[in-house]
């Protein structure tokens, strides 16, 4: 039986759905989905979450980066697809880079 998961994100004025809000509410899906494995023991959610989460990203790096992008839809803004989607980008760019001040990185 399929199991089907629904966010109401709201796609910004190109059309284009915010990914780290998306990520960010497809994680905490996913964490509240591992708190009964560990009786609700923060620490060891937290582990577990990560070696889950680590193990993930790890095939998504062996297998490569097929699938990724951005989710565009149907919008007013009459921007084509790769439009809208650098000009998100662009002006996600700011932001995108405060989330990750602090924090052991590389500069693009």
């Amino acid at each position: 039986m399929p199991f089907e998961l629904a966010w109401n994100i709201e796609p910004d004025e190109r059309g284009v759905i915010d990914g780290r809000e998306l990520a960010r509410e497809l994680i905490a899906a996913a964490y509240r989905a591992l708190v009964p494995y560990v009786d609700a023991c923060p620490a060891c959610a937290d582990s577990l979450f990560s070696a889950i989460a680590n193990k993930a990203i790890d095939d998504v790096q062996r297998d490569g980066y097929a699938g990724a992008g951005l989710y565009v839809v149907q919008h007013p803004a009459q921007l084509s697809p790769a439009d809208a989607e650098a000009a998100h980008l662009q002006a996600s760019r700011e932001t995108t880079h405060a989330m990750l001040e602090g924090i052991d990185h590389h500069h693009h």
